[in-house]
């Protein structure tokens, strides 16, 4: 068993038929400023989001965007982010940010990159979403690169204020730093892991 698996299996519990249940997908078929998800199944006991996604920002930059996210529609500047990050270098950077109106994820390659195939994808956890005694958190692993040989990888995790909501989560909305749209065929999916 390689990858993330081992630590899905031993830290979330899906064993012996458990298994993570699709609930949704979104395949852009056109640009669109977010892929979002409503009315999320309280069935599960964690959710995760795989994301592969590039921006339309023409921004002079290969990296000039990332991934954000929201929960519940909560736009007020409540959320708070740390991460790890690594550009193009042998050395690792941390980052942090507060009273934010989203979470920043990773790294999504915009549309400045002349190679086509550059995108982002990005592996999100949000544990015990339905909880409602704490803090709703995401935990994520990103990587971008150009399609060629630019790369950029982010480690990190968000979260959105106790005082502001500790509700369970029933939507969650990704957009682009930016504000500029996705491309198409940018891709989101929603699973459910009990």
């Amino acid at each position: 068993m390689a990858g993330f698996e081992p630590l899905l299996l031993s830290q979330f519990g899906y064993l012996m038929g458990n298994t993570p249940q699709p609930i949704a997908k979104q395949l852009l078929a056109s640009p669109a400023a977010t892929m979002s998800f409503a009315a999320i199944p309280q069935t599960y006991s964690h959710l995760m989001v795989v994301v592969r996604a590039k921006s339309a920002s023409t921004a002079t930059s290969f990296i000039a965007d990332n991934l954000t996210a929201q929960f519940n529609g909560v736009t007020s500047s409540n959320y708070n982010l740390a991460a790890l990050f690594c550009t193009q270098a042998a050395t690792v950077s941390g980052a942090f940010a507060g009273s934010r109106a989203n979470m920043e994820l990773g790294a999504l390659w915009n549309s400045f990159t002349p190679n086509t195939a550059g995108a982002g994808s990005h592996w999100i956890l949000i544990p015990n979403y339905t909880d409602t005694s704490f803090a709703k958190v995401l935990l994520y692993v990103g990587f971008a690169t150009d399609g060629g040989g630019s790369v950029d990888i982010h480690v990190g995790g968000g979260a959105l204020a106790a005082g502001t909501s500790t509700a369970a989560i029933t939507s969650l909305s990704f957009a682009t730093n930016s504000a500029s749209n996705f491309v198409t065929n940018s891709a989101a999916e929603l699973i459910g892991i009990p």
